[in-house]
């Protein structure tokens, strides 16, 4: 089994934050996750917190760009 990561170490990403916010943050370290029916990354950031890597996003617009999806009906 070969796991990629989108992101690295040192890389700054875009999150939302706990009171909703749009946040810049830094990778600071990397967690795989291995289950017998699914596998998940996980980032810890130099400011704080961690993420799944499917709530990290390489720019402001691509997270807002997913916002505006997920609102669509």
């Amino acid at each position: 089994m070969e796991i990629k990561t989108k992101y690295k170490i040192g890389d700054k990403i875009y999150t939302i934050s706990d009171q909703l916010r749009a946040v810049e943050k830094t990778i600071k370290r990397i967690a795989i996750f291995v289950w017998p029916d699914e596998t998940r990354v996980s980032y810890y950031f130099e400011e704080g917190g961690d993420e799944y890597e499917d709530k990290c996003f390489n720019s402001l617009s691509d997270l807002l760009k997913q916002i505006k999806g997920d609102m669509e009906l």
